[in-house]
């Protein structure tokens, strides 16, 4: 089950356990803001192509079409992003 608003705009108050405070970059708008913005990106998650309008599904595909493959990653042999080789030499 999601937290609620209420329970998430909390649990940036106890975070500062964890992280540096943001108090003084963060008015109390900008706390929703993110709160909400949080819980479209949790809401869309459970989202799928079928949601989209049949009239924007094509320009969807078009784009992914249009996206380079991903990058291998696991036991295919990926780097990370520093390109080090196990052993740190490259």
């Amino acid at each position: 089950m999601l937290p609620t608003d209420d329970e998430a705009t909390g649990a940036r108050k106890l975070a500062a356990n964890k992280m540096p405070p943001y108090a003084h970059a963060l008015t109390e708008r900008d706390a929703w803001s993110i709160a909400a913005y949080v819980r479209a990106l949790q809401l869309s998650d459970s989202g799928s192509v079928q949601d989209v309008p049949p009239e924007q599904r094509a320009r969807l595909e078009e784009l992914k079409a249009q996206m380079p493959p991903p990058a291998p990653t696991g036991a295919t042999g990926a780097t990370g992003t520093t390109g080090a080789t196990q052993g740190g030499t490259r």
